[in-house]
């Protein structure tokens, strides 16, 4: 009866370290994702500064123009610089727009001072005057209300361009070439890398240590249960025996 208590205390062991290499698994998984969520931060504010260079009226050098058409390959700068334009001048149309709402809301105010009671002992010129401003402020407000409408789908468009050109980059295989004319990306990829390698091996090495103990209990087991049979026949139980 003996031999049961042993090959449970063996299983015991076996299970325990399984448990542990699981833990580990885990917490080595989390340390390798916190790697790699810091180079891809670093990755995509990089590439965004790069985009945002990208730009109506800046200059673009052939170099910047060679590594853009390799990074976004199926986004032109063109359409990109298009996107930005109309952004741009919706943006202007709509800083004018606010301009006009806020002069139409002065002259209806110095026509009205009181608002509706206004109008009250005006004569019928004075009531059209009020009446008059009082329309120039609603189409004021209305033109300005349907470009921010306009505004804010243009640039949710832009960010959409955005987010598809950030991804493209990102699996670029220019991507690498890239990051050597970025220093500060560049270092954050090498201590990544560092890292990442130290992570590792440090996790494998404990996995390893872990195994042998596993192969090394199994081991045993293996050998208790492949005793000659005259060695396994059952015997009395004694206190100390029991599971």
């Amino acid at each position: 009866m003996s031999n049961f208590v042993i090959a449970r205390d063996l299983r015991r062991l076996i299970v325990d370290k399984i448990e542990q290499q699981q833990s580990t698994d885990s917490a080595c998984a989390a340390e390798l994702k916190a790697v790699w969520t810091r180079v891809v931060d670093a990755s995509v504010n990089e590439l965004d500064d790069f985009i945002a260079s990208i730009r109506p009226g800046n200059r673009i050098s052939a170099e910047s123009q060679r590594l853009y058409s390799a990074l976004f390959p199926t986004h032109s700068s063109a359409a990109w610089l298009s996107t930005q334009e109309k952004s741009d001048d919706l943006e202007e149309q709509l800083q004018k727009a606010k301009r006009f709402v806020d002069i139409a809301e002065e002259r209806y105010a110095s026509a009205a001072p009181l608002g509706f009671l206004s109008g009250l002992g005006k004569s019928d010129y004075e009531k059209e005057g009020i009446k008059r401003r009082k329309q120039e402020r609603s189409s004021a407000q209305t033109d300005w209300l349907r470009l921010i409408s306009a505004f804010e789908a243009q640039k949710l468009q832009e960010l959409g361009l955005l987010r598809e050109m950030l991804v493209e980059g990102m699996e670029s295989p220019a991507f690498n070439a890239f990051a050597e004319t970025r220093p500060k990306l560049k270092s954050v990829l090498e201590a990544a890398a560092t890292e990442w390698s130290a992570v590792w091996k440090s996790h494998m090495n404990r996995q390893l240590e872990s195994l042998e103990a596993i192969r090394t209990n199994c081991c045993k087991l293996e050998a208790l249960f492949r005793q000659p049979e005259a060695e396994s026949k059952p015997k009395l139980l004694s206190a100390r025996d029991g599971v």
